[in-house]
């Protein structure tokens, strides 16, 4: 278990297809109880081949987790405005039906038209949640959130930059304003504040593509008004 882990912390990004056209970039992937469901999570990302990308649908299904992949099933309250920029920037259909066959089927889908990439590896319910300290043991830096993120954060961001290059998306949007830094770090140039429907974003011409930054899908005040004008943003920085 112990390699498989530091395998998972060093390559797993998330989810989906490098050649996407729209990239989704997240602090961390939510759930993560306990060791228990962390470990069933690496050994099936270990056993179907430590691919850094993961089709969403299917490994969730394969580690228990396929509540939102399984009639009925509800939109993920993080997901749900993501594809509602998906929708808007390729100017698709938004009624729920069509949002909740875009979760099941194309979201972080091999082959599907948004990858879901996380700059830390380790699933939690909210950034107060650490519940992976009895693994110091064996990783000292997963003693505390802290001393995580001080030993891996760089690192994963040569990562997810090396997939950018490789993939060449037509846009990266990054989630999170909490971690601008690191954002701007992954653009690698500054990103200057701009106003999507009243709230201040971020955006800069990436060295690859352009860099959006903007509030956390489950932000106070982040309407469904603001995630369809950052779809429409986008569509008109993106499509010529």
């Amino acid at each position: 278990m112990i390699e498989s882990l530091q395998a998972y912390i060093a390559h797993f990004a998330g989810y989906g297809d490098l050649r996407a056209p729209l990239w989704f970039v997240g602090m961390e992937e939510g759930g993560g109880r306990d060791v228990a469901e962390l470990t069933r999570r690496v050994e099936t990302w270990s056993s179907r081949g430590r691919s850094p990308l993961e089709d969403l649908a299917s490994y969730h299904h394969a580690i228990g987790l396929s509540r939102h992949f399984e009639q009925p099933f509800p939109l993920q309250r993080t997901w749900a405005p993501l594809i509602r920029v998906l929708q808007v920037w390729r100017h698709a259909p938004m009624d729920h039906a069509t949002l909740r066959r875009v979760q099941m089927t194309e979201l972080g889908a091999h082959g599907g038209a948004a990858t879901l990439l996380e700059l830390l590896p380790l699933p939690a319910n909210n950034t107060q949640a650490w519940p992976y300290g009895s693994l110091a043991e064996y990783i000292p830096a997963l003693a505390d959130r802290l001393q995580y993120r001080q030993a891996y954060e760089a690192e994963r961001l040569t990562m997810l930059r090396a997939l950018m290059r490789k993939g060449a998306p037509r846009a990266v949007v990054c989630y999170g304003l909490s971690y601008l830094g690191a954002w701007t770090e992954l653009a690698g140039t500054q990103l200057q504040a701009i106003d999507v429907e009243g709230r201040k974003c971020y955006a800069g011409d990436g060295e690859v593509c352009p860099v959006i930054a903007v509030p956390h899908p489950v932000a106070h005040g982040t309407s469904s008004r603001f995630w369809e004008g950052l779809g429409l943003m986008l569509r008109a920085r993106t499509v010529s």
